[in-house]
C-alpha cells in the first residue's frame, strides 16, 4: 500500500492515508459524510449509522433489533472488535469480524432492557485495525499503527404509552446561540451546555436543519442525572445575510417537553465605505513633481478584507500608492497615502478600481471605482523687489537683509537656490514655498572691500525638498542685491597752532606735518586683517 501511494507516514512515523488535508479538523469532524452531506475526508473504516434509536419498548421479554454495516475502505483485509456495555442492554453481534479488502459486513445490534419505566442509552465502540497487526512482532516498528475508533450511539426505554416519562429538569447555558459573522463558504462554530439538574436521566433529541446550514454532534443521547453534555454546532451558510434557524428539543421522548433553541449567525459580502464619498482629489501640482494625499478606506463587515488597487499602465505612470495591497481588519479605517506626479500642463481625470475579497471562504469579490483628478500646472517664483539695495556697508562688516519671494501660482514649488559670489550668504538654500503665499528670505551680506558690488540671486526647482530631489530645467533669475561697501576716512583740512607757536604760518605748519601725505593715505582703502598694523607704521613714518 505504501509502494501503490495509498499510504504514507505521518510526522510521528504512524501510518495513514495519502490525502489531502486543507480543512481544519472541526470541518472534518462534522463533514463526514453522516452528518453532512459532504465528507472532506475518505475514512479508513465508515458505518453507516452513528446512532440508533430503538424509542419505546413495552415487552421485557422479547429482543428488538437493528442492524448496520461498516466498510473497509483500505486495500487490507482489517479486524473489528466491539467493546459492549457494561450493563449488557446494547449489545453487537457477532463480536468480532474480519472484513477484506473494499468490502462490506453487517452487524446486529440487540436491545434488551432489564427494568419497566426507565431510560436506556450507552455509546458503543468498535476497534478496527489491519489484520497483519495481530502478528506484529513480525512488522518493521514503523509499520505499527493504532486501531481507529468507531462510535455507536444507542437509546431507548420502556415507558409504556399510558405512563407519562420523568419530568425533565435541565439548564440550558443560553436559549439563543449567535454564530461569529464569517463570509460565504466559511464555517463558523460555537457550542451549548445542558445541564441535568434532576434526580432522573434525560432522554434528549434535537430536530436537523435540513437546509443544511446548521450541523450539531450529538443530537440524541442519555444525560445521566447529576451530568452534563456538551454539543458542538457548525453554520456553513449558502447565501449572505441572516441565517436563523430554530431547533426544537424534545426531552424525554415526550412533545410535552419540548424546548427551543435559536441559532442565528451571518454571513457576511465585502464592503467597505472610501471617503469622500469614493472621490480622490489632487490639489495642481507642478510638472515632474509630486503631490500626495491620504485617502481613508473602512471595512464595514464583520470579517477581514484584503485588498489590492488596480489601475491602468497608463494611471499606473502618474499615481501610485502605498500600501497597494493588504488585509483589513473588521470595521478597520485603514489610511491609503497616494501620490500624483503629472507629466503635462493639463487636468487629467484618473479611474484607479479598489477591489476587496475576503480572507477566506469562496473568496467572493467586490471592485470599487475610485475616480482621482489631478492637475499639472508650471510655477515660477519672484522677488518683491527686482534690485535689493544695500548702501554703506562697512567693509568687513556683516548685514542682514529681508528678502521677500511670492509664489502665484496654483501648486507648491521646491526650489534651491544660488548665489553667483560670496559676499551674499542665504541662510538655507533648499526651501518649499506654498501656492499663492509668500516667505522671506534672509541675506547675509559681508564684502571684503570698498566698492559697489552686484549680485545675482537665482533659483531652480526640485522634484522635492529631500535629499533625494532632483532638478527640474534650468536656473531661473530671482533678484539682485547691489552692494555699496564704504570704509571710514580721516582727512586734514585745516591747520593752527596755539601757545608761544601761534604766530606761525598755516602753510609752514602744513608742510611741516606733511599733511598732504597724510591725506593721501587716509584715503585709500585700509586693507582687513593683520596687514592694518603695518599700514599704520607706515602712516607713521
Amino acid at each position: 500500500m505504501e509502494k501503490e501511494g495509498n499510504v504514507c507516514l505521518d510526522g510521528d512515523g504512524i501510518p495513514t492515508r495519502q490525502e489531502d488535508h486543507q480543512h481544519t479538523a472541526m470541518e472534518e469532524y462534522f463533514h463526514d459524510g453522516y452528518y453532512s452531506h459532504l465528507a472532506f475526508a475518505v475514512p479508513h473504516v465508515s458505518m453507516n449509522v452513528r446512532d440508533i434509536d430503538f424509542g419505546r419498548r413495552i415487552q421485557l421479554d422479547s429482543i428488538m433489533q437493528k442492524s448496520i454495516t461498516l466498510t473497509n475502505h483500505t486495500k487490507d483485509k482489517i479486524t473489528c472488535v466491539w467493546m459492549g456495555d457494561t450493563s449488557h442492554v446494547f449489545h453487537v453481534t457477532p463480536n468480532s469480524c474480519d472484513i477484506p479488502p473494499l468490502k462490506s459486513t453487517s452487524f446486529r445490534v440487540t436491545f434488551k432492557p432489564t427494568a419497566p419505566d426507565q431510560f436506556y442509552g450507552a455509546e458503543l465502540e468498535c476497534y478496527a485495525f489491519y489484520k497483519c497487526l495481530t502478528e506484529y512482532w513480525q512488522l518493521e516498528r514503523e509499520y505499527i499503527s493504532p486501531p481507529w475508533c468507531l462510535p455507536l450511539g444507542t437509546t431507548g426505554h420502556t415507558f409504556s404509552q399510558q405512563s407519562e416519562t420523568f419530568l425533565p429538569k435541565l439548564e440550558l447555558s443560553s436559549q439563543k446561540l449567535q454564530f461569529p459573522a464569517v463570509s460565504l463558504g466559511e464555517s463558523s462554530f460555537t457550542s451549548l451546555l445542558l445541564r441535568n439538574t434532576g434526580a432522573t436521566p434525560i432522554q434528549y433529541d434535537f430536530s436537523n436543519d435540513n437546509s443544511g446550514v446548521f450541523l450539531m454532534k450529538p443530537y440524541r443521547g442519555i444525560v445521566e442525572e447529576g451530568q452534563q453534555q456538551v454539543f458542538l454546532l457548525h453554520m456553513s451558510p449558502t447565501k449572505a445575510g441572516r441565517c436563523e434557524k430554530v431547533l426544537q428539543l424534545r426531552l424525554n421522548d415526550d412533545d410535552r417537553n419540548t424546548q427551543k433553541v435559536v441559532l442565528v449567525g451571518y454571513a457576511e459580502e465585502a464592503a467597505v465605505k472610501l471617503d469622500n464619498d469614493g472621490f480622490l482629489f489632487f490639489r495642481p501640482t507642478c510638472l515632474n513633481t509630486f503631490s500626495t494625499q491620504q485617502y481613508g478606506v473602512r471595512n464595514t463587515c464583520r470579517v477581514p478584507l484584503r485588498f489590492e488597487w488596480m489601475m491602468s499602465s497608463d494611471d499606473a505612470k502618474l499615481l501610485t500608492v502605498s500600501p497597494q495591497s493588504g488585509t483589513i481588519a473588521p470595521n478597520e479605517h485603514q489610511m491609503h497615502k497616494w501620490s500624483f506626479k503629472p507629466k503635462e500642463e493639463s487636468r487629467t481625470l484618473m479611474k484607479p478600481v479598489l477591489v476587496v475579497t475576503t480572507t477566506r471562504g469562496r473568496l467572493l469579490s467586490k471592485s470599487y471605482l475610485v475616480p482621482a483628478e489631478g492637475k499639472g500646472t508650471l510655477g515660477s517664483l519672484r522677488a518683491a523687489e527686482s534690485s535689493v539695495d544695500c548702501h554703506n556697508i562697512l567693509a568687513g562688516c556683516m548685514e542682514t537683509k529681508n528678502i521677500d519671494v511670492f509664489n502665484d501660482s496654483d501648486c507648491d514649488l521646491h526650489y534651491e537656490l544660488h548665489v553667483d559670489s560670496d559676499k551674499v550668504l542665504l541662510q538655507k538654500c533648499r526651501k518649499i514655498l506654498r501656492a499663492r503665499t509668500i516667505q522671506t528670505i534672509e541675506a547675509t551680506v559681508q564684502p571684503t572691500t570698498c566698492g559697489t558690488f552686484t549680485v545675482a540671486i537665482s533659483y531652480q526647482l526640485l522634484s522635492s525638498a529631500d535629499d533625494t530631489a532632483v532638478y527640474i530645467g534650468e536656473k531661473r533669475h530671482l533678484c539682485y542685491v547691489v552692494v555699496s561697501a564704504v570704509f571710514p576716512t580721516l582727512v586734514a583740512t585745516d591747520v593752527s597752532c596755539h601757545g608761544s607757536a601761534s604766530g606761525r604760518n598755516k602753510m609752514q605748519l602744513w608742510n611741516l606735518l606733511n599733511l598732504s601725505r597724510f591725506n593721501s593715505l587716509m584715503m585709500k582703502p585700509l586693507p582687513l586683517s593683520s596687514t592694518s598694523q603695518k599700514t599704520t607704521e607706515s602712516m607713521m613714518a
